[in-house]
Order: structure tokens, then C-alpha cells, then sequence
């Protein structure tokens, strides 16, 4: 048998994601949505870009897709008055524009509504916010040296600097293996 390492299909679906938005956490603009409209807006998106490869096009050239209220609602698993509110939170925040479609006589019921997503709003302040949050969460990382690693209680004078944790220090519990047996206790200055 080689050494090559096949991708597995349980591997492949392990790193599925859905795209989030950072500006939805820095921009004034939307700060205040809720978090389960953010989450829908995403899912949202991801059947937007299946109804541009499908080509769902309408007259005036702007991409639609269908999602209903009950899939909505299936998806995040919560009742319909949710669902519904938060279309309506979106629409609220100029991100979907929904388009009543009628009645379908042969089905006898109505047809879905056709859903138009709008993009999200930048602003240049949104460009700064996201670029310092970006570089304080570089700064965060950063700041992770420091730790020392005290063997055991009594070799104290034997602590080994990692790196920079400010104010951290790893101190092994007592009665388990030295290699399992570290804790992360605070160090007061």
C-alpha cells in the first residue's frame, strides 16, 4: 500500500461550512440583527448561489430562489412565527425583498414566493472596523507566550518560559502522569 493520503468522503463533508459575514460583527449597520436573521441570511446566500449556477433569472436579470417559510423553519428548528420574523428582519434591513408569485390553479395552492437577496452594505468605517478587529485578534494570539512549566511542586526553580501568556503558569495537578497531569492557573504580579 503507498503513502498517499486519500481524501475520505466523511472527510469532505466534515469541512462543509457556511460563509459568515464578518462585517455582521463589526458594522453598526448590523449590529443589532439578531443572531438566528444572521444565521438565516447565510443559508440564504448558500441557495442564492444554487439558483445562480441553476440560472434562476428573472425578466430584468436579477438572481431569485425559492425558500420557504417551513423550510426555514425546519432548518433552524424553531415554529413558523420565528421563521416568519425574521424574513421580516431582513426585509427590515433591506437584505430580501420577497415576491409574491400567486396562485397556481393546477396545484390549488399559492406558488412560493420568489426571494431576491440584496448584498450587504461596507462602509469605509466597516473596512477600518474589520481591519482592527482582524489586527487586535492578531494581537491576542501574539500575546499567548510567556507560559512557564513547573514540572512539579517541588522544582519549581526549574520553570521552562514557552513563550507569553501574561500572567499564566502551568502547574501539574497532583497524583496523575506529569505528561497529563498540567493545569493553567492565573499568576499574580
Amino acid at each position: 500500500m503507498t503513502d498517499f493520503n486519500f481524501f475520505k468522503a466523511d472527510r469532505v463533508y466534515n469541512e462543509l461550512f457556511y460563509q459568515f459575514p464578518k462585517v455582521f460583527i463589526v458594522s453598526d449597520e448590523y449590529k443589532k440583527m439578531k443572531d438566528s436573521t444572521k444565521i438565516a441570511y447565510m443559508l440564504l446566500k448558500a441557495r442564492l448561489e444554487i439558483a445562480i449556477s441553476k440560472r434562476q433569472i428573472d425578466e430584468e436579470g436579477n438572481v431569485y430562489f425559492t425558500y420557504t417559510t417551513n423550510e426555514l423553519c425546519s432548518v433552524l428548528n424553531c415554529q413558523k412565527q420565528k421563521a416568519i420574523a425574521i424574513k421580516k428582519e431582513l426585509e427590515s434591513f433591506g437584505l430580501l425583498l420577497q415576491k409574491q408569485m400567486g396562485f397556481n390553479k393546477q396545484l390549488g395552492k399559492n406558488n412560493p414566493n420568489r426571494l431576491y437577496l440584496a448584498e450587504l452594505k461596507v462602509s469605509e468605517n466597516d473596512i477600518y472596523l474589520l481591519e482592527k478587529f482582524d489586527r487586535e485578534n492578531r494581537e491576542n494570539v501574539d500575546k499567548s507566550e510567556g507560559m512557564k512549566i513547573i514540572p512539579t511542586l517541588d522544582e519549581k526553580s526549574d520553570a521552562e518560559f514557552l513563550g507569553a501568556q501574561e500572567g499564566m503558569k502551568i502547574i501539574p495537578c497532583q497524583n496523575v502522569d506529569k505528561s497529563e497531569g498540567m493545569k493553567i492557573i492565573p499568576e499574580l504580579n
